[in-house]
């Protein structure tokens, strides 16, 4: 499998990278950040609507819990699959795989 790094990015509280790595069957989009991370008895509500991993009353973060599930859902639109690797205090990794069947060259785009 071929890796390439598309973006790093540094802010105050940690780190977050983004690669694209390409193989014979599948495109795996990696999303790797060293966040809060989710503790492993709430791994089982990742990709559920509307859900927070931090208290609501020391929450620091804005959002409304939706980004997973829709990656989730348009990943598996496209016959993939979203995995989600999480420890407390270390990080996240997203991974969000695609056959490589979804693939589509620029010669197939401008030919039509």
């Amino acid at each position: 499998m071929s890796h390439r790094s598309l973006i790093t990015s540094n802010w105050e509280s940690g780190q977050i990278a983004v690669t694209v790595a390409v193989g014979k069957d599948s495109l795996d989009i990696i999303v790797a950040d060293t966040g809060i991370g989710i503790p492993a008895e709430r791994m089982s509500e990742v990709g559920m609507p509307f859900t927070q991993f931090n208290d609501a009353h020391s929450r620091r973060y804005a959002g409304t819990g939706l980004g997973l599930h829709i990656a989730k859902s348009l990943a598996e639109q496209h016959g993939g699959s979203l995995d989600v690797d999480s420890q407390p205090d270390v990080g996240t990794t997203v991974t969000i795989r695609l056959p490589r069947t979804r693939l589509t060259t620029i010669r197939e785009l401008l030919t039509g």
